[in-house]
């Protein structure tokens, strides 16, 4: 399927994210808890605004905040992950049909995600059932401050990144452990967590546990469950299934002892990388300020509005949409090849 591969359902993805990341927090010992929100608040809906954010307000902020570009780019990589690969058929014949149904399909796609005709007007319907025109206008104040220019131009597109190369460090990480279980290795010794190697790093651990501790854990939840599927074609051939079932409970060990303990530095260490030592100074003595903390609880529920209403789009209309295309190139083809 071109937009969810997995064989988890999302239910299982979601009961994940109902806990936070606690262990997260040890490996960064010395840096302050951010104040977790309560399970019941975090699923309350919160009450409309008596003066909702206009719409050109709200076409302002996300224009301020990047959210076009960074929708954009997730289309991007949806595409580019599903689209198909060489080793993905044997049978020539049936990779060149699904190589055709994506070059169809995948512009026809791309236009459904269009911004100005369908994710703006989502979009805005979405942060004025919570966000008021005093908060649209407060947020756009701060991102002409120089700590709000590092949030939107530095610290966003940093702890994205990190959360890429974390990505990637667990898909080689699995591999290597199934290669390690097939030569017949032990289990692992639980290695303690690298301590932050300054306070810089230290800073961008807290930083990341401010501004993006669900989404980050989220995108951590995927890159295992992908990572753990993508050795699946890659077992010896002459091994049994219960040599296979011990190799799979000794690996799925190891990726709970990294991700419990090494997730986080891992993300700090990208995140310092991308962000001057003063300018992440600076921005994180502001986004620790009481204001800060209640635009960020305030932005929180109007993105999981946005994300609540685009998930039933997809759902509810979009999915069918493509099955729909999808029925109708085959019958093409199938009618084109009629003598």
């Amino acid at each position: 399927m071109i937009l969810h591969r997995s064989r988890r359902p999302l239910a299982h993805h979601a009961a994940w994210l109902l806990a936070a990341p606690l262990a997260w927090h040890a490996a960064f010992a010395q840096t302050p808890a951010a104040p977790a929100t309560p399970p019941a608040a975090a699923a309350s809906a919160p009450q409309p605004p008596a003066t909702p954010a206009s719409a050109h307000t709200l076409a302002g902020l996300f224009e301020d905040e990047g959210l076009p570009a960074r929708l954009a780019a997730s289309f991007d990589q949806i595409d580019a992950r599903y689209a198909p690969r060489p080793d993905d058929e044997a049978d020539p014949q049936r990779r060149a049909r699904k190589q055709r149904l994506h070059a169809e399909l995948s512009p026809w796609l791309r236009a459904q995600f269009d911004w100005s005709t369908r994710l703006l007007p989502m979009a805005t319907a979405a942060y004025q059932r919570v966000l008021s025109e005093d908060e649209a206008q407060a947020l756009r104040a701060y991102y002409r401050t120089p700590a709000g220019q590092t949030f939107v131009r530095q610290a966003l597109p940093a702890v994205e990144a990190a959360q890429a190369a974390l990505a990637q460090h667990i898909h080689a990480q699995v591999l290597a452990w199934q290669q390690a279980a097939v030569a017949g290795a032990g289990p692992l010794a639980d290695a303690d967590a690298p301590a932050p190697r300054s306070d810089h790093e230290r800073q961008a651990g807290e930083l990341i546990l401010l501004l993006a501790p669900g989404e980050t854990y989220r995108k951590l939840v995927q890159a295992k469950v992908q990572a753990l599927e993508s050795i699946e074609p890659h077992w010896p051939p002459e091994t049994t299934r219960p040599q296979q079932a011990a190799w799979r409970q000794q690996i799925s060990a190891r990726v709970r002892a990294f991700e419990a303990r090494h997730a986080l530095p891992v993300l700090a260490q990208a995140v310092a990388a991308r962000i001057p030592p003063g300018e992440l100074a600076a921005l994180l003595a502001a986004e620790r300020t009481p204001a800060r903390a209640a635009q960020r609880a305030r932005t929180s529920l109007a993105a999981q509005a946005l994300q609540k209403d685009l998930q039933d789009w997809q759902r509810q209309e979009l999915l069918p949409a493509i099955q729909g295309r999808i029925l109708e190139a085959l019958r093409d083809e199938a009618g084109a090849r009629k003598p």
